[in-house]
This record gives C-alpha cells, sequence and structure tokens, in this order.
C-alpha cells in the first residue's frame, strides 16, 4: 500500500507511507534563505524631474511589474534617476544569489546595450549588463529565450546583514521593467519551478 499526505507543520513537506517504511519529502524552503519579492510589493519610491516608477498591475508572468514613466528614450545618470526600494529582513549576515527577473525588452536603440543599476544598503552602485553582447532581435538566441519565457534573468551576489537590508534600483534605462527579485541564501538551492519561491510582503 501507498499512503501519501501533507504534514503543514513541516514547511509543505510530503509525507509517503509504504510497505516498507516511510519517507518524507521536502517540497518546501526556509522562507528566510529563499524567497521572492515582486516588483510592485515596493517599501518607497523617489520622482526625479518629473519621471519616477509606475506601478503596472497585472503586467507580465506575475501580479506585475514597475517602469518608469513617463516614456523616455535617453538614459538617465545616477543622479537624475528615479529610485524604487525593497526591505527586507534576514536572520543572519550571508552572502545571498540576487536574479532580477525583467521583461524580455530590447534597446530602443539598434545596437544598444540595457544596464540595470541598483545598490544594496546604499553602497557602492552595482551596473550589471541585462543583454548578451551579440543580441540582435528577431535573431539572437537570447531574444529567443526571453520570448519563449516571456521573462530575462539576470543574477548577481550581495552581502546581506543581519536584520533589514534594503535593496535601491535606479532607473537609469529607459527599457528596463522590472517583475521580481529572488534571493537565495548562499549553500541553499532554489527548487525548479515556473513561478519562482515564496513571496515575501
Amino acid at each position: 500500500y501507498i499512503k501519501v499526505h501533507t504534514d503543514p507543520g513541516a514547511s509543505g513537506n510530503v509525507t509517503v507511507d509504504y510497505h516498507e517504511g516511510t519517507a518524507v519529502l521536502k517540497t518546501g524552503c526556509d522562507e528566510t534563505a529563499v524567497f521572492a519579492i515582486d516588483a510592485v510589493d515596493y517599501n518607497d519610491t523617489e520622482a526625479k524631474n518629473g519621471r519616477g516608477f509606475v506601478e503596472l498591475r497585472d503586467f507580465g508572468r506575475d501580479t506585475g511589474a514597475v517602469k518608469v514613466l513617463p516614456v523616455m528614450t535617453e538614459r538617465l545618470s545616477e543622479e537624475d534617476a528615479p529610485v524604487i526600494s525593497y526591505s527586507f529582513d534576514v536572520p543572519s549576515d550571508a552572502e545571498y544569489s540576487i536574479c532580477f527577473v525583467l521583461e524580455p525588452t530590447s534597446p530602443y536603440s539598434y545596437g544598444g546595450g540595457i544596464d540595470f543599476v541598483y545598490k544594496v544598503n546604499g553602497g557602492k552602485t552595482r551596473r550589471l549588463a541585462v543583454l548578451d553582447k551579440n543580441y540582435a532581435p528577431g535573431v539572437s538566441a537570447d531574444w529567443q529565450i526571453g520570448v519563449m519565457d516571456h521573462a530575462r534573468y539576470i543574477s548577481d551576489k550581495i552581502q546581506c546583514r543581519e536584520g533589514t537590508n534594503t535593496i535601491s534600483v535606479l532607473g537609469c534605462c529607459p527599457e528596463v521593467v522590472l517583475e521580481k527579485m529572488i534571493l537565495v541564501r548562499e549553500g541553499e538551492k532554489l527548487l525548479m519551478s515556473y513561478m519562482g519561491p515564496p513571496v515575501r510582503k
């Protein structure tokens, strides 16, 4: 015989009873070690020169996204860029992998690039290239994967401190549309899924 049941007290684990004993399948995760933050669940925004981050509800694969509006074609300096901030708590100092989930947009100018610009706890500005250097709309593998996944993923490593941490995203590039951030503590594994880990509110 086989009997399968869930244990709500064990992070969603599944227990399987069978003729030779019992097996526990870990299907949940430690939500301080692996979690997501939806882009629309921000803590604060700062508009500059009439531009600011705006919520795009029910946009993309999840609850929505954020983008700088009104629409602009030029890039902004760090000093002139609007800012959107996200805060979260962790139980101890640790390194985390952070993945930013973006809409798979293309550069407004052919052959141009897209940068994702952010800071951790008010520290040094970090600038990540969103596109492969050989990116070509309608041609390159990077473009094809973005279309099929309806998302683009860029990753980095950050150091978090015990207590509250803040990620500040700078709207320097007009093409950036942020949907979500996924954080995974060093030593933990992100389980395969389409929608990602639990969302912090």
